[in-house]
């Protein structure tokens, strides 16, 4: 065993001559030991470092967007190099599946951001409903262009290309999605976050659509097969539990993050495991045609991926709401502002001899204040800023506020426009997670609640039919055979 180990790693580290890499990107049969992947890894890690070193001396000359892109990328791409490596056959070359990780990446973001379109914000910002969607809405939306390019590759017959495309689908979709959360103010987190995503690269994205693109390929008629559906599941739950919003309890989220990335992982090296272990001659392979059965049924099953999206991004939102209409504008300012009778002076000018809550000085001149005036059971709060007009200074008005107390808390209310040049402050509580629009002089109120709506209740309720008398069928053909 310690030969072994000795040898892997001479193997690995050993210098490369052309003829090694010629090999490689030909793909002209395989490698016992991985080495490539080693490169690219290094590569890629000192292109990290190098801007990183860039943006934190010179932010202002900094290329933020490279910065963003490698840091999202160096361990995934090194991963999905060691993956081609212990590819065993030669059908697949370096080419087609860096044309697979582009395009079908860049299509599996499209159809996910198509998906997360037809949620509300509000959904959106809940943490629970939002992990939800990610697990189901995004492994869909990764499995459709990975499950085309192995039909259009030809290698439905061969599980482990189809774990290579999947998990080339699932590098780009990781990339990407690292690269918008590397985007993070003060700059050591941006660090923080590209090296944390980048080991997390062989416990999610490209793993779990590597899986399901095998599981696709391994089993017999996959979209009537349970067991396909089985892993599926898993990889959903998987990304469901990883990204739960357990932030209150750390231990808990570590813990759990920590057992379904060992979990991913194990599944993930024993299907390479296992599908290595078959031949390349003693694969079976299947003809393929146009007419052929198998691959009319596949486009069928793409479809029904297609449709099922649509309906889970179109209805599957668990807001429900309550509308409520004020036949005139001035009906709802009173509600929205609680019943406080609100009307600030707006040509009030800088009283110099009223006393400023706040000021700001530039120079020893007084640039910004703010001028606070009791009102009945309120504060209005007057700002200014110093402005110039025909070589003359003076502070102008430039907005007011709304102040309230209560049990010694200040809350400081903005004003809000409404239509064109109806202003407002949102002081009622009432009127959080409620949207707004504005027709015929009338305004309209949907307060949104969390909990299943109907056509939600009724969707759900069709699929489990569904499963229930497919399960059942499934049962009466297997013991008729």
């Amino acid at each position: 065993m310690k030969a072994r180990i000795k040898e892997f790693f001479y193997q690995s580290f050993r210098p490369r001559n052309a003829a090694d890499y010629k090999k490689l990107f030909k793909k002209n049969g395989t490698a016992v030991y991985p080495w490539f992947y080693l490169r690219v890894f290094a590569v890629l890690t000192i292109v990290f470092v190098l801007y990183a070193v860039i943006n934190a001396t010179m932010p202002g000359a900094g290329d933020w967007e490279t910065f963003y892109f490698v840091g999202g990328a160096f361990m995934d791409f090194a991963l999905l190099a060691l993956l081609y490596e212990l590819y065993p056959y030669d059908d697949l070359s370096v080419f087609k599946l860096a044309a697979v990780c582009i395009i079908g990446g860049s299509f599996a973001d499209l159809i996910s951001a198509f998906m997360y379109h037809f949620h509300s914000h509000d959904t959106l910002l809940n943490g629970w409903k939002l992990a939800a969607i990610a697990g189901v809405g995004e492994e869909i939306a990764k499995a459709i262009p990975a499950i085309v390019c192995i039909l259009i590759l030809k290698k439905k017959d061969n599980p482990l290309a189809g774990f290579l495309i999947g998990a080339a689908v699932g590098t780009w979709f990781s990339v990407t999605e690292n690269a918008s959360y590397i985007h993070t103010y003060p700059f050591y987190l941006s660090v923080l976050t590209a090296a944390g995503r980048a080991f997390g690269c062989m416990f999610s994205h490209a793993v779990w659509t590597a899986l399901i693109c095998r599981a696709f390929c391994k089993f017999r008629r996959p979209y009537i097969n349970f067991k396909f559906y089985g892993v599926v599941l898993f990889c959903m739950a998987m990304h469901f539990c990883i990204d739960m919003p357990l932030w209150d309890y750390p231990a808990a989220l570590v813990a759990e993050a920590a057992a379904c990335g060992i979990a991913t992982f194990i599944y993930g090296v024993w299907a390479i495991y296992s599908e290595r272990t078959v031949k390349a001659e003693e694969t079976e392979r299947v003809p393929f045609t146009k007419l052929h059965k198998a691959n009319l049924s596949a486009v069928g099953f793409i479809a029904a991926l297609c449709v099922l999206l649509i309906a889970f991004s179109a209805v599957f939102d668990t807001t429900s709401y309550k509308k409520t209409v004020y036949a005139t504008i001035d009906e709802f300012i009173s509600y929205a502002q609680n019943g406080y009778a609100i009307a600030p002076d707006r040509e009030r000018e800088f009283d110099e001899n009223y006393e400023n809550y706040f000021a700001c000085y530039r120079d020893g001149e007084l640039v910004s204040a703010r001028q606070r005036v009791p009102a009945e059971g309120f504060i209005y709060e007057y700002r200014y800023s110093l402005t110039e007009e025909e070589d003359e200074k003076k502070m102008s008005f430039t907005s007011v506020a709304v102040v309230t107390e209560t049990d010694g808390e200040e809350t400081c209310y903005e004003p809000i426009l409404l239509g064109d040049d109806v202003v407002y402050y949102n002081i009622n509580p009432e009127l959080e997670n409620c949207g707004l629009t504005v027709k015929d002089g009338k305004v309209t109120v949907k307060k949104y609640f969390d909990r299943l709506s109907v056509p939600t209740m009724v969707l759900l309720g069709l699929i489990s039919a569904t499963a229930v008398c497919g399960t059942a069928v499934y049962i009466i053909k297997r013991r008729t055979v």
